[in-house]
C-alpha cells in the first residue's frame, strides 16, 4: 500500500465522498448539495461524474498491480508494443 499513486488515493477518497453524500440525501440529509430538486439532481450527478472517472482510471492498490504498472511505463517509454 506505500506505493499507491496519490491519484489512485484521491480517485477513491472522492468516490467514498460521493457514495456517503448521495446515501445521506436519500435519507433527506444532504450536506453538500442544496436542497430540492436542483440538490438532488447535482447530487446524483456528482455521483454518476466521480464513479464513472474512478472506473475509467487505473486504480493500482496492490503491489503487483503497482509493478505491472511501472513495467508497462518501461514499455512504452522504450518504444516497445
Amino acid at each position: 500500500m506505500r506505493n499507491v499513486s496519490p491519484g489512485t488515493w484521491a480517485r477513491l477518497f472522492l468516490l467514498i465522498a460521493a457514495l456517503v453524500n448521495n446515501t445521506l440525501a436519500v435519507f433527506g440529509i444532504c450536506p453538500v448539495s442544496p436542497e430540492g430538486r436542483a440538490g438532488e439532481i447535482i447530487t446524483a450527478a456528482l455521483t454518476v461524474l466521480v464513479s464513472l472517472f474512478a472506473y475509467w482510471k487505473n486504480n493500482s492498490f496492490s503491489s503487483a498491480a503497482v509493478t505491472a504498472d511501472e513495467f508497462l511505463k518501461y514499455l512504452r517509454e522504450s518504444g516497445e508494443k
